[in-house]
């Protein structure tokens, strides 16, 4: 294989629309750039055959079936991270995406982009205590999401009631916001070798609510890496006051996105706005 200056491995969590995610991965087409695809095993492989035969394109093996708020989603980038890292090519950034992400700038602009920020970690992250307040409870207290057990709630009331709050192990100041994040290869092998060598840490952490969300900034910012932290993820999302969920962008969202510094932006769908995509690929031709 080539040796190129700056390579990336996109690495995309996705269960939803096949064609739109070959759109993405078309329109992000480079010479640098290999993508992961980490499709929920709750989806036949099938659905998504278009992307056996790929260059470039890769499944990842070990799939989870994710459940929303759960530890499976970070179980699945870990395993994805893994699989990755084993590969032993010499990425120097590896970015989470899904597949209802696009990218608001040319192709040719994200790879100077991540070729000018070699060495940077790219994590959304808020402070609880200081800057996110509402989120302090997904830790404090038990939550029994990824398990499917009669009297599920009862019990985990039971837990709270009884056992109080919760300590975070190793002393860790917690931090997050998105699950979405860019890291450096060094970067993604300390965060599964922190996984797999503290069990410790993995039993706290899968009893907490939503993880995606704040795993990865927590452990990036309770690490040497972050010194090269930048506290921002790359990735445009309008999240209405009061909601859980992003707005699915469309034609009157482009404006914003035109004038975003980000390089992608979620929510799309590609057969509920499918002329938004026409206008990000005029924008970022």
């Amino acid at each position: 294989m080539p040796n190129y200056s700056m390579r990336v491995a996109f690495l995309l969590i996705t269960y939803t629309n096949p064609e739109q995610t070959l759109r993405l991965i078309n329109k992000l087409q480079h010479p640098d750039f290999d993508f992961y695809i980490h499709l929920d095993a709750k989806v036949d492989l099938q659905t998504h055959a278009v992307f056996l035969n790929m260059p470039q394109v890769y499944f990842i093996k070990n799939r989870v079936d994710v459940k929303w708020a759960g530890f499976s989603t970070v179980q699945a980038m870990l395993n994805a991270i893994e699989e990755i890292i084993a590969t032993k090519e010499p990425y120097d950034f590896v970015h989470l995406m899904s597949g209802q992400d696009y990218p608001i700038k040319s192709t040719r602009f994200i790879h100077r982009f991540f070729d000018q920020h070699k060495g940077k970690e790219f994590v959304h992250a808020l402070h609880f205590y200081t800057e996110w307040l509402e989120a302090v409870p997904r830790i404090e207290e038990y939550h029994l999401t990824d398990y499917s057990i009669p009297g599920k709630y009862k019990l985990q009331w039971l837990m709270n009631k009884v056992l109080g709050k919760r300590k975070a192990p190793m002393n860790y100041e917690f931090y997050g916001k998105s699950m979405f994040w860019t890291l450096s290869l060094p970067a993604c092998k300390y965060v599964v070798d922190l996984f797999n060598n503290n069990k410790r840490f993995k039993r706290f952490v899968k009893l907490t609510w939503a993880p995606d969300e704040f795993i990865i900034p927590t452990i990036i910012m309770n690490s040497p890496f972050r010194h090269n932290a930048v506290r921002e993820n790359l990735l445009f999302v309008d999240m209405p006051e009061g909601t859980s969920h992003p707005k699915w962008l469309g034609v009157e969202d482009f404006p914003r996105l035109q004038n975003s510094p980000k390089l992608f932006a979620r929510k799309f769908k590609l057969e509920q706005n499918p002329e938004i995509f026409d206008m990000l690929d005029w924008l970022t031709r």
